[in-house]
């Protein structure tokens, strides 16, 4: 399954209401997206696109 950045900044709204103490929503996704890749989890294909392993 492939997505992009943007796919997932779309539910930024939904994870600032679930974290509401967190006032940098955007860099913790690209933070956890860039662990998911780490762990083999996810593929990095460029320009904002990723790929579900």
């Amino acid at each position: 399954m492939d997505f992009t950045l943007a796919d997932v900044y779309a539910h930024a709204g939904s994870l600032a209401k679930l974290h509401p103490n967190n006032a940098h929503i955007r860099d913790k996704i690209r933070q956890q997206l860039q662990l998911l890749r780490d762990l083999g989890l996810l593929d990095f294909l460029g320009g904002g696109s990723y790929h579900l392993t």
